[in-house]
């Protein structure tokens, strides 16, 4: 699996060559790595309360609109739109989660 995502990361340098499939996978992975980001810097900040979560979630929505119209130019006509909207949201904010509340316990 590790060399599965390791191939996926280089394959994204390049986004015309990525299928439909491995977009979704890439911004899969996008908002999980954002979603540990945040948690583990929200968490290590000490920072707790409601204003943190909207944080994270217009953070995720902003840096994925932002990755896929810059990074990966997609072409919005070959995607449902919530496809593309909702892609790994639950992951990322379970992962968030997770990260915040174990940085916040442990520190």
């Amino acid at each position: 699996m590790n060399s599965t995502i390791m191939e996926l990361a280089r394959r994204a340098r390049d986004p015309q060559s990525l299928e439909k499939d491995e977009v979704l996978d890439t911004i899969f992975w996008f908002r999980m790595m954002i979603g540990l980001l945040i948690g583990l810097g929200a968490g290590g900040l000490g920072l707790t309360g409601y204003p943190v979560i909207v944080a994270f979630g217009v953070s995720v929505f902003g840096l994925s609109q932002l990755f896929q119209t810059r990074f990966l130019q997609i072409d919005e006509d070959d995607f449902n739109p919530q496809e593309l909207m909702m892609e790994g949201m639950g992951n990322a904010a379970g992962l968030f989660m997770l990260s915040w509340i174990l940085m916040h316990t442990f520190l």
